[in-house]
């Protein structure tokens, strides 16, 4: 079970007001900004909403009618978010130089750590593009042999395709900077890793060993807690 600190609970809710504020920082410029707020029902350790029917006055055909407003757990500070907006944008780097053939990852229209907006507790936030289609685990169970294979070979052709990118410093770690400087290299900035806080590490054998190590101390505590 995750530790209640973890559960989404603990993320501040999003009030309409908030999520104006987000749009308006977003898309600057726009008047009589009206849009449908609601929260997703899956996720359990964040707090995930999708923004729909979004009209304002400028030049609506700048304003996206569906967008997707991600809240992060307050535990992770801005970590956590920083290294998903990194590599979001990293694989948009990938996809807009022909190395992904489909943008399968959605657009980061803002990004938020600084708690001014969302402040009581101060969270990080992710405004983000609404992806078309419906996701894949509630539907996998329903699939035919033949399109789980279709669907499976895609992902594998995706991460192969991620994988062809080599990066430097080869470190284990999470990103808060990811950027592409020349065909098939990049370049980044790492910091520990988000759940456990180790990192970064050399190898691949030093961070199995911190991991465990780290985890091995968080079941103690949970005994001595008992």
């Amino acid at each position: 079970m995750p530790r209640p600190e973890l559960l989404k609970d603990v993320v501040p809710c999003v009030t309409h007001q908030n999520a104006e504020r987000i749009i308006r920082r977003a898309f600057p410029g726009f008047s009589n900004i009206s849009f449908t707020l609601s929260e997703l029902s899956f996720g359990m350790i964040n707090r995930v909403y999708r923004l729909s029917d979004v009209k304002g006055e400028l030049d609506a055909s700048c304003l996206p009618s569906t967008m997707i407003l991600k809240v992060d757990n307050p535990h992770w500070g801005h970590r956590k978010s920083s290294n998903e907006v990194a590599i979001m944008q990293f694989l948009h780097q990938l996809y807009d130089c022909g190395i992904l053939h489909a943008p399968l990852v959605p657009r980061i229209y803002d990004y938020d750590d600084t708690g001014n907006i969302l402040s009581e507790p101060p969270a990080a936030y992710i405004l983000m593009q609404c992806m078309p289609g419906e996701p894949l685990e509630p539907l996998y169970a329903s699939l035919s042999s033949a399109q789980k294979l279709h669907a499976l070979e895609q992902l594998a052709d995706f991460y192969a395709r991620m994988k062809s990118v080599y990066i430097e410093p080869q470190r284990y770690g999470c990103f808060s900077e990811l950027n592409l400087t020349e065909p098939f290299r990049a370049t980044c900035t790492l910091v520990p890793e988000v759940d456990l806080f180790i990192g970064p590490c050399d190898t691949l054998r030093d961070w199995f060993t911190s991991t465990y190590a780290a985890q091995i101390g968080q079941a103690k505590d949970l005994i001595n807690d008992v």
